[in-house]
């Protein structure tokens, strides 16, 4: 394997190392280790000291102050950014500690136990050290490098993955991506999962230019049907197809609610999304969209977006949407859905999980738009990135690549929550053959929205609005969307929020 040197060079969030030694003051030689340190630039009140023979690899840089680059709200201009370098010796087989920050959850969990035991049949001499944090890990993977402790390895969100990346907090791995997957990287890979993680900083656009992550795992959206129910209304036919669009969905909730109202009293036909994200599917099945490839706002505000938005609040008034025990969530949305009183929802694939280990005949379909078109199934993204200074580079990368061998994505098969990137570990599991390919499905269908910096600006800006459409009746969708396209364009050409948003 090609191995990599970091150039060492001034970073807004790295300073110089330092040694630190209480020799002179305690007639002892002290180490500090990476936590003590982060303990310390946290202002955690215990310090403990690990006192024997110095270990200049224990010995890290001291805390400085936090960095102008994680508390500017504005975006950080001509960053320098953290490049590898190519050299020509192998990565070391001596024993390496790698550090990874993970999300704290007890599925999560079970997940790392299982990809530590392959790791450690794998690659014997990577020694994983993990802690885990609640959502966003990137925030904790900015504390910790401000204090001079970043880990080596983060996993990351792509909604969160510009916003961060323009503060230098990641590593530009494309020269790895170049010189050591070669040619075959894309294949058996969603080209939504490559695009994630891909960012050309100067041209603010995301999809295009160099590597910052490798995509690890996805969470498409599916719409999902009860066939038990449909076929009860005599509604089997509508199940055989297999391309299924907002006007598909129409005809089924429409048949539905020709049904007897006292056989529909406790039984909803659809469950309609709370936010504007999950929403998102049916806007793009409905030929309508938020920006087109650049992010420029383009067709929010025109009329097939406004018929989109307009049934899916009628859905809501006049479908008798929910049954009696009102549906708040997707969990709950499951929970329904498996005890026959739910027709549809949209769901992630931790519904695909729940409802394969449910007594429910069931099927899930990607949403197709209206008409001629690829399907518009709505994926978020995570991915495994290198920490700017890294103290392990070489061996980060590694890890990242081995992370993507078909051995290691079918253990997230196991984990009951997101699927894999690669197809083919899927494909070659020993799950059942309608369960495989509604999982294939779901990857190869998938796209992702145009995230970039500015996410986090727009994003409360289109749910404001989006909650008005929905929940207010009398709120006029073409006026609203307007004016949320006025807002829109303001926040990507001037990257800053319209004063009556500060």
């Amino acid at each position: 394997m090609v191995s990599y040197r970091r150039e060492i060079s001034a970073s807004p969030l790295i300073p110089q190392q330092v040694a630190v030694s209480l020799s002179s003051q305690f007639g002892i030689m002290a180490r500090f280790t990476r936590r003590h340190l982060l303990c310390a630039s946290l202002g955690l009140p215990a310090l403990l000291l690990t006192c024997g023979p110095p270990d200049e690899a224990s010995v890290k840089p001291s805390a400085p102050q936090v960095s102008q680059a994680l508390v500017s709200p504005e975006p950080i201009e001509d960053v320098p950014r953290d490049v590898p370098s190519p050299v020509a010796s192998p990565v070391s087989k001596e024993p390496v500690e790698l550090w990874l920050f993970a999300w704290d959850d007890p599925a999560e969990r079970r997940l790392w136990f299982n990809v530590r035991s392959q790791l450690e049949a794998d690659l014997p001499h990577i020694r994983l050290r993990q802690e885990f944090y609640q959502r966003p890990v990137e925030e904790t993977i900015a504390a910790s490098a401000a204090a001079g402790l970043p880990p080596d390895v983060g996993l990351i969100q792509d909604m969160n993955f510009p916003h961060w990346l323009e503060r230098n907090l990641f590593v530009n791995v494309q020269a790895f991506v170049n010189n050591s997957l070669g040619d075959d990287f894309a294949t058996d890979k969603p080209p939504a999962a490559l695009r994630a993680f891909r960012y050309y900083p100067e041209a603010k656009r995301l999809g295009i230019g160099d590597f910052y992550s490798l995509p690890w795992r996805s969470n498409p959206r599916h719409l999902f049907v009860n066939v038990g129910m449909l076929r009860e209304y005599g509604l089997t036919a509508l199940t055989a197809r297999n391309r299924w669009s907002i006007d598909t969905v129409h005809d089924v909730a429409r048949d539905l609610a020709r049904g007897s109202p006292e056989v529909l009293k406790d039984r909803a036909i659809i469950g309609i999304p709370n936010s504007w994200f999950q929403s998102l599917p049916w806007l793009w099945s409905g030929a309508g969209d938020l920006a087109d490839g650049d992010g420029s706002v383009t067709a929010i505000a025109s009329p097939k977006v406004a018929t989109t938005y307009q049934e899916l609040r009628d859905w809501r008034y006049n479908l008798r949407p929910m049954p009696q025990t009102e549906i708040a969530s997707s969990d709950t949305y499951a929970h329904q859905f498996a005890t026959h009183r739910l027709a549809m929802f949209l769901g992630s694939a931790g519904d695909m999980y729940r409802l394969r280990a449910a007594d429910v005949t069931w099927q899930s379909r990607p949403l197709f738009p209206v008409g001629e078109g690829a399907s518009q199934t709505l994926a978020t993204y995570e991915g495994l990135a290198v920490a700017t200074g890294a103290q392990q580079l070489d061996t980060a990368w590694e890890f990242v690549t081995w992370a993507m061998r078909p051995e290691v994505q079918k253990l997230l098969l196991d984990g009951g929550s997101s699927l894999p990137i690669l197809g083919s570990a899927i494909a070659s599991s020993q799950l059942e053959t309608h369960y495989i390919n509604t999982l294939l499905d779901g990857i190869y269908s998938q796209r992702s929205l145009p995230i970039d910096a500015t996410f986090p600006l727009y994003s409360p800006v289109i749910a404001h609005y989006y909650h008005l459409m929905m929940n207010g009746e009398h709120a006029s969708i073409p006026d609203t969307l307007r004016r949320l396209h006025s807002h829109l364009e303001f926040i990507l050409e001037q990257r800053t929020l319209p004063v009556a948003w500060q």
